[in-house]
């Protein structure tokens, strides 16, 4: 089969979030050495010529931004910009589907980026929802202002226009049904390592003969990270040969950067707290492999990648 995902995120590209981008290379990369003909369609900085990747067909799409200037004074977020994305994967869509007709395409409900290019092309497609937008906006104290009920209008609308829809787990599966949308399918995430071959130089270098705490991901309120920073004064008095190790972005939370809040609340012992940023699966999972307990207290996960 010739099949298509379209994302907003994906491996390639030099910034992603995580959870989606990892989850679609896991599928892709499956589906491809199972012989099928795989493309992905994603969000980039750059519009660069379309290359290969462990066998799968990249398309970027660059990620257009409207001038603040530009925007209504109360409409400051992203739904326009959505909606232009929208137009630029229908564009680069129809183009691979000349080339090489597809067979069926997958959409994320994020950016609801199939909500143009499902009505406008003639293509089956199923769409997989990784996250409800007002439970995620609610959590990041986000003000229901005009935009963000646009932002989940538009992102709804494709789940009611789309036939199939699918989600990982049951409890996302209850929190849509309970919004009226119906036909709502079960496939859970793939869980398997993707790289066999480990870079353990990064952890050597950082953490040899250091017994520690694990943990990684975003540094924000809806990953839990609060919860490791108030956490994080009590266990290092404990356990004085310890070690807090937190790797991921950092971002903000109440003003003040969720690393610089975790840091100036561990005093005395803040020395044993060591942050890395993101780091590639090579290099992570044997920082994984050797910590003796992994913290993820997230508030808010679909099926979690960093569990699986």
């Amino acid at each position: 089969m010739r099949i298509a995902f379209v994302t907003n995120e994906f491996v390639t590209e030099k910034h992603f979030y995580g959870g989606l981008a990892n989850y679609l290379y896991r599928v892709a990369k499956a589906l491809a050495e199972e012989g099928h003909e795989v493309h992905v369609v994603t969000g980039s900085e750059t519009d660069k010529k379309d290359f290969q990747f462990n066998g799968i067909f990249i398309h970027r799409i660059t990620l257009w931004s409207i001038p603040p200037c530009l925007k209504p004074r109360d409409m400051q977020g992203p739904t326009a910009e959505r909606l232009l994305f929208n137009i630029k994967v229908w564009r680069k869509l129809r183009a691979i589907n000349k080339k090489t007709k597809i067979d069926i395409i997958q959409y994320t409900n994020v950016y609801a980026c199939g909500l143009i290019p499902g009505l406008l092309l003639r293509i089956p497609y199923v769409v997989r929802v990784s996250s409800y937008r007002p439970l995620w906006d609610n959590l990041n104290k986000k003000k229901w202002a005009v935009e963000y009920k646009m932002h989940a209008w538009i992102e709804r609308l494709q789940l009611k226009l789309s036939r199939h829809t699918y989600v990982p787990s049951k409890t996302m599966k209850k929190i849509l049904e309970e919004t009226g949308l119906k036909n709502i399918k079960i496939i859970r995430s793939p869980a398997y390592i993707e790289t066999g071959a480990w870079d353990f130089s990064y952890c050597d270098e950082m953490l040899k003969d250091k017994e520690y705490v694990l943990f990684f991901g975003r540094f924000q309120k809806r990953k839990g990270f609060h919860v490791v920073a108030q956490a994080a004064p009590s266990f290092l008095r404990q356990h004085p040969g310890a070690y807090m190790v937190c790797i991921g972005l950092n971002e903000d939370y109440k003003t003040t950067l969720m690393k610089e809040n975790a840091v100036s609340l561990c005093g005395d012992n803040a020395a044993r707290m060591i942050f890395m940023h993101q780091l590639q699966h090579a290099q992570l999972y044997p920082i994984i492999q050797r910590a003796k307990l992994v913290v993820l207290p997230s508030l808010i996960e679909n099926l979690s990648n960093a569990c699986l």
